[in-house]
């Protein structure tokens, strides 16, 4: 990409450059085009220990190993290494 700055130093960023190309009548065609991009709010989350709150897993420990833009993520047990999803409101960061 030269020549080309992406946003994505912006710690929020909601658009990106993406470089890339395809085939075209015989001919491979270049293009630089300007994305839109959802950001994930929850991703600061990531790598955090947690306490379980509500549910089957009540009272087990974890780490948030991936989140998404809703209010789910995924917590990896310290105990059994099993993941599963949770909500944010029935997680205590630790």
């Amino acid at each position: 990409m030269s020549g080309v700055t992406p946003s994505l130093t912006k710690k929020h960023s909601t658009k990106a450059w993406v470089e890339g190309s395809h085939l075209q009548e015989g001919k491979r065609q270049h293009f630089v085009e300007l994305v839109c991009m959802k950001s994930d709010p929850n991703k600061s989350y990531q790598s955090q220990q947690v306490l379980i709150l509500n549910g089957n897993f009540k009272g087990y420990l974890g780490r948030i190993i991936s989140s998404s833009s809703g209010e789910t993520v995924l917590v990896e047990f310290n105990a059994t290494m099993r993941k599963e999803q949770f909500n944010l409101s029935d997680l205590s960061l630790s």
